[in-house]
């Protein structure tokens, strides 16, 4: 109703209303707001965390302009329309001082990179620098392990410490990352990004204190340095995943690793060889595994 709209813009836009903290939940998808709800928006100057949800990509990067306080952290689930073609960091760069947690899952018509400014061509502005970022949060499509690009990670968030390349809502845990194209994509992808870490020191980061995220995306992202608490949110089951997960072990040395679940049999004993071998065994101190019995028949070992 149209008077519970007004109702609701003149409590947000009170002068009285020191708010702290702000959520957005657009519950029917309305790919247009009222300019009323921006207007509403430039006159908050109190805000520190602000929260989008199933909101169009164009509506946030308006209220996010017109904003004038300085945000510490943005959560943002929203819709890109075809045609969108949004450069989010520019569009939250006014906030590069003072954001200090970073989530976002933005999905439409095609997938979306993690960092889109990375991958426009066209674009000619500088990628955009937040030193105060320490939480980075980004819902990675297990079909795009292209769109993973970590010298442009390390640029935006050179002093990270918190990195989780979430599953989407539809994620299934049963994923095989071979048998189509993706296996020899994500080599690739895993060849630029160590390459490009290997050159500059400032394209990798010194350590991280959580990294969390799918087999291929981890693979992919190629990272060179230590991650205190590794957690992988797929199950291990084929050699061919083995094999990368042992990679993406030697090249962290994790304290702490967190697989969902490795099956069958064989390969939770290759898991074993895996982290017996080599320098990373010297600094693995917890070892938390699910395990799918598989064609052994067992049906499954607590960690």
């Amino acid at each position: 109703p149209t008077k519970l709209k007004d109702d609701i813009i003149r409590l947000v836009s009170s002068p009285a209303l020191n708010l702290d903290t702000l959520e957005l939940y657009n519950r029917y998808m309305v790919p247009q707001l009222d300019n009323r709800v921006y207007l509403a928006f430039s006159r908050l100057t109190t805000i520190k965390h602000l929260q989008f949800h199933r909101m169009y990509i164009k509506s946030i990067t308006t209220m996010l302009q017109s904003i004038p306080s300085a945000l510490v952290s943005l959560t943002v689930t929203a819709r890109k329309k075809y045609g969108d073609n949004p450069s989010f960091l520019q569009d939250i760069a006014k906030h590069s001082l003072t954001l200090e947690e970073l989530q976002w899952n933005i999905v439409g018509v095609v997938e979306y990179p993690v960092l889109p400014e990375a991958f426009d061509p066209l674009s000619n502005s500088p990628l955009p620098q937040f030193p105060r970022v320490r939480k980075f949060v980004a819902v990675c499509n297990k079909s795009q392990p292209d769109a993973l690009k970590t010298a442009a990670l390390t640029k935006a968030f050179p002093n990270l410490a918190i990195l989780h390349l979430a599953p989407p809502s539809n994620f299934s845990s049963d994923f095989h990352v071979f048998g189509d194209f993706i296996g020899s994509q994500c080599e690739k992808v895993r060849e630029r990004n160590q390459r490009e870490q290997l050159e500059s020191v400032s394209m990798k980061w010194g350590s991280l204190t959580e990294c969390s995220g799918e087999l291929v995306h981890l693979y992919s992202l190629g990272l060179l340095c230590h991650v205190e608490q590794l957690k992988i949110w797929n199950t291990i089951s084929c050699d061919e995943e083995m094999s990368m997960l042992r990679q993406v072990y030697e090249d962290t040395h994790p304290k702490h690793l967190y697989i969902h679940s490795v099956g069958p049999l064989r390969l939770l004993k290759a898991l074993y060889a895996a982290i017996s071998d080599g320098a990373a065994r010297e600094t693995l101190h917890t070892l938390v595994v699910g395990f799918d019995g598989g064609e052994d028949g067992l049906s499954s070992v607590r960690p």
